[in-house]
């Protein structure tokens, strides 16, 4: 009898691991990406952006974990180019055509110039920016490789000009110089600058300019990962059922949007 029931409690153990292991992801794919909010935020947070709870609602029902963590973003583009990682959140086909891209983007995204209040700034082509001193962050692309772009490639040895800041902060430490004086303009996402300066009580201090030429985002994977293209189209394929299912929507009004503004 007591090797019996050692038999049938062997047995119960073996059941309930096999139906763990069928319960447990695939695999996990690893996301990193500087904190971007509303696109990707802080992973402690309960509104960890709008491209990670996307990325887990076509992912997660697939068989995939998402482990996603914050990373300066120039580390986070060498290390996907190495398979360090598998996806880097919120790249542009431009600034790194060596990754993995669906067919369909997550989102959109505009660029912005904040500035002090009062301050008289309109962009007028990349000869308008010759007057301003210029925060930005370092490897992020701005217009899609366009003049921006190529304007900040070539300036970049002023380094009075054009002042480069990475790390997790970066966005948030570049509003702080222009408050404090040491540049005059702070590039970045027009949505990221509005929700920081919303964050650091700047409202009513701070002008947003809206470059007006939005940017096609993605989740993006790494070329070392053999599932990277089967991600990909995951990932492009599931939006469209998010859509249409109404989960996009109420994901998006989770950040203050609508699906207006997303492809």
């Amino acid at each position: 009898m007591i090797m019996l029931n050692l038999m049938f409690r062997v047995a119960g153990v073996a059941a309930l691991l096999t139906g763990l292991a069928s319960a447990a992801p695939a695999d996990t794919i690893n996301l990193r990406a500087d904190n971007w909010c509303p696109y990707n935020c802080d992973p402690r947070s309960d509104r960890q952006g709008l491209l990670v709870d996307i990325a887990r609602a076509i992912l997660v029902p697939a068989g995939h974990g998402v482990d996603y963590r914050i990373m300066p973003w120039n580390r986070a583009l060498a290390e996907v180019r190495k398979g360090l990682i598998q996806g880097v959140i919120g790249a542009q086909r431009s600034e790194a055509p060596d990754l993995i891209y669906g067919d369909v983007p997550l989102a959109y995204d505009d660029s912005g110039f904040a500035v002090k209040k009062g301050t008289d700034f309109r962009y007028r082509g990349p000869s308008s920016l010759d007057p301003y001193r210029i925060a930005v962050i370092a490897d992020y692309n701005y217009d899609g490789g366009d003049e921006i772009d190529a304007y900040l490639k070539d300036s970049a040895g002023d380094k009075n000009h054009i002042q480069s800041n990475t790390g997790d902060d970066a966005g948030a430490a570049n509003l702080r110089k222009l408050m404090s004086g040491r540049v005059d303009v702070a590039m970045d996402s027009a949505a990221v600058l509005t929700y920081l300066v919303n964050q650091l009580g700047l409202a009513d201090k701070v002008d947003i300019v809206p470059l007006g030429r939005p940017t096609a985002i993605y989740i993006a994977f790494s070329p070392a990962a053999p599932r990277a293209g089967e991600w990909a189209a995951l990932l492009s394929s599931g939006i469209e059922t998010l859509r249409q299912r109404g989960e996009l929507g109420t994901i998006l009004a989770r950040y203050g949007l609508r699906d207006g503004r997303m492809p």
